[in-house]
């Protein structure tokens, strides 16, 4: 509609831009991004004190994940399960923010654990991540990273939870198990739920640094998939 106050300037400086928008128009080239971390908090980690244990690295994990996110202005979440599932960090919350006080929320969230993992994430964050979708419209790449030690919902091979990460992947999602303590035992049900190595869909790390830099190099390769598949669309 007509903007009044820009006609004095139209007619001192021959600025033509004198109506405004009705409505805010979205960079249709934008992509949103929005992340959630899953952790496993069971005694099947290990000890925070032994710093080789998956509980050790997962706990390093949780922190420098968030703030590398919150650098490059991408949303998070974080979501910590053993007998419970516990959402610690909500997409609209900043990690950083003295007011959400995510960190001392995260160090409660560890101290109180279980020695089971009878409770499953999987669910939970389907529902979210799917509800986030909706929400932001239009071109988004949502990555869930999954830090376990290879021991999902006491040993159970559940079709429902699977047809649910499967899901996720088909709605431009992508699910990723990095796993730490590399249990040949555990790998089928690993690759069950998520995938294999060779399809980058299950990722073995022996440390924190080792584990951030595949989540990194993870999500800019599929990143970058996303972004020629966007572009070949448009």
């Amino acid at each position: 509609r007509l903007d009044k106050n820009k006609l004095t300037d139209r007619a001192i400086n021959g600025n033509n831009k004198i109506f405004q928008r009705s409505k805010i128009e979205q960079d249709t080239q934008e992509i949103n991004m929005f992340e959630t971390i899953i952790i496993d908090r069971s005694w099947s980690m290990g000890e925070r004190s032994d710093e080789k244990s998956p509980f050790s690295q997962s706990d390093k994990a949780a922190i420098t994940r968030p703030k590398v996110l919150e650098h490059f202005k991408v949303e998070m979440s974080i979501v910590i399960f053993d007998d419970s599932v516990n959402e610690v960090m909500n997409f609209w919350e900043v990690f950083s923010e003295r007011r959400t006080k995510i960190p001392s929320k995260l160090m409660r969230e560890y101290t109180a654990r279980s020695w089971w993992n009878s409770k499953e994430p999987i669910t939970h964050v389907y529902h979210k991540m799917k509800e986030r979708m909706r929400q932001l419209w239009g071109k988004s790449f949502g990555n869930i990273s999954f830090i376990w030690d290879g021991d999902l919902y006491s040993w159970q091979q559940v079709p429902t939870l699977k047809a649910m990460i499967d899901d996720l992947k088909k709605q431009s999602m992508w699910v990723t198990a990095y796993y730490i303590n590399k249990d040949e035992k555990k790998m089928p049900l690993i690759e069950y739920y998520f995938g294999t190595v060779a399809d980058g869909n299950a990722l073995y790390a022996k440390d924190t640094l080792d584990l951030s830099a595949k989540i990194i190099g993870n999500h800019k390769s599929k990143l970058s998939l996303l972004i020629k598949k966007y572009l070949k669309s448009s």
